[in-house]
Order: structure tokens, then sequence, then C-alpha cells
């Protein structure tokens, strides 16, 4: 082989290295879509539009909780709700990765609630760990859903 040769294909070989990532944007927009779902349906005390981010047998695993399928994390989000109401929220992905029809998220969360006992206002803090699974249609619901509230 010529020198020439070489070059040129030892530079296709170790070109990947040096480039960044390939993002997937689409994924990227999707995910960030349900977020402004997620939120929405959290300010508005909808469990049902909550639960429909969720796949069919979706999980919630929260400090001392544990929903699985759409009809308990409907429930369990209703209760929450009738405790609670959100005033403001935000999402904040910090990694995001793709497996297949797999996508794993890890980001940190801020709420803004208030108690509906008391009226008090309170914020709470964290972060979390989202499992998304691709559906036939192409869309993202939640899998997983797991949040750790700051100390």
């Amino acid at each position: 082989m010529h020198l020439t040769g070489f070059l040129f294909w030892g530079w296709l070989v170790i070109l990947p290295v040096f480039q960044e990532p390939d993002t997937d944007k689409a994924l990227s927009e999707s995910i960030a879509a349900q977020h402004q779902r997620y939120i929405a349906a959290l300010k508005q005390g909808d469990a049902a539009a909550y639960a429909s981010l969720f796949t069919q047998d979706g999980v919630v695993l929260f400090p001392g909780d544990f929903q699985k399928g759409k009809s308990q994390l409907e429930q369990r989000q209703a209760q929450l709700f009738s405790q609670v109401r959100i005033l403001e929220g935000t999402i904040h992905t910090l990694s995001l990765e793709r497996n297949g029809p797999l996508a794993y998220e890890i980001g940190r969360f801020q709420y803004t609630i208030e108690v509906r006992a008391d009226g008090s206002h309170r914020n709470l803090s964290g972060r979390y760990l989202a499992i998304w699974q691709q559906q036939g249609d192409g869309s993202w619901l939640m899998a997983v859903d797991s949040g750790f509230p700051d100390p």
C-alpha cells in the first residue's frame, strides 16, 4: 500500500474519535415536548394526563413509594393532587442517551408546591432518572420514572 493510501484509510479509522457525538435531535425534541406535557399535567392537577405519559405498565419509583401501571399511577397522582397543588415546575435534562427503542435520561427537577391543608408554599428540588420507551408510532413514553429529592 502506498503511503497516501495508508494515510487516507488511517484517517477514516481515527476520524470518528475526534468528532462530536451525533445527538438524536428528534429524541431530544420529543422528550422536551413530553416534559412540557408533564409539567402542564402537574400544574393542572390532571392525574389522567399525567398517567398518559407512561407506557401501559409504566413504573414510578420514589423514596417510600412504588406504583406500576397507568391505573395505579393515575390513582396515586390524584391522591397527591388532593394534598398539594403544583404552582410551578421545571425539568432540566443533564444526559439523554438512546439505545434502540429505549432512552435513558438523567436530570434535575424543581417544583413550587402549595400544601392544600395550610396554604403554605414549598420548593422541592432533586434529581431523576427516567427510562423512555419508543412506541410503534415513533412517540416516546416513560417506562420508568424515579425521583430523588434533595436533602
